[in-house]
């Protein structure tokens, strides 16, 4: 929701719409007319900041309409769901010990020799490891040469501990709030539960949050 806030649309004339259920908690109108007030409850979609600018003459008769960028700040508190999941068992990939080595020779960035053997691996990882030359602490030469390590590794599979299951999704839930945190939303409460589902590690529930709940629409421009 945050992204989709900070991504204005290219028009000149938008309104401010909410984009979560929940109850106004602050807001500041900068342009645009108000649809709503603190302590009003909100759905999806529903117009927070219009706009478009009803002029009325001294009957309270609507006499011009003109439309807007609409700019404020709205807070909403809402209720978010979570769910995220992760495999009991999982591919782990293991070093055999065998590896192949090529090498290159530089000078002046400019590649003069090199040797890369042929791979008979099927999976491996290429580390390759730079050196200038030089010929005293401070006095390097404008050669250099790189080690290519081809080390091979083989993928098994292994089962998580119930420990690192409980980690591995804790540590998913707290990256994904953060996430909201450093975006200007703030944790209210939250109330998620730990379970084994058909060979998953689960974390869900419900979390309470307060923030930007909206996203900015493009209007029709009325004069």
């Amino acid at each position: 929701s945050f992204t989709e806030k900070q991504t204005k649309t290219t028009g000149e004339y938008s309104h401010i719409v909410a984009d979560q259920n929940g109850i106004v908690t602050d807001m500041i109108v900068r342009s645009g007319t108000p649809m709503v007030t603190v302590g009003d409850s909100v759905k999806k979609g529903d117009i927070l900041i219009s706009g478009d600018v009803i002029t009325r003459n001294e009957y309270d008769e609507p006499i011009r309409c003109v439309t807007v960028y609409a700019d404020g700040e709205v807070k909403l508190k809402s209720e978010l769901s979570y769910r995220d999941s992760v495999p009991l068992r999982f591919m782990m990939n293991r070093v055999t010990g065998n590896q192949k080595t090529g090498c290159s020779v530089s000078i002046f960035n400019k590649k003069i020799f090199s040797y890369i053997p042929s791979i008979p691996y099927e999976r491996y990882d290429i580390i390759t490891t730079s050196v200038n030359w030089k010929i005293s602490k401070n006095l390097y030469l404008p050669v250099s040469h790189d080690t290519i390590s081809c080390i091979e590794y083989k993928q098994s599979e292994a089962i998580y501990s119930n420990a690192q299951l409980s980690e591995l999704c804790y540590r998913r839930y707290l990256n994904w709030i953060e996430t909201y945190l450093i975006n200007g939303y703030s944790l209210i409460r939250d109330d998620v539960n730990l379970q084994i589902i058909n060979d998953e590690c689960v974390l869900q529930g419900t979390l309470m949050m307060e923030g930007p709940f909206w996203k900015r629409v493009e209007a029709v421009r009325v004069e």
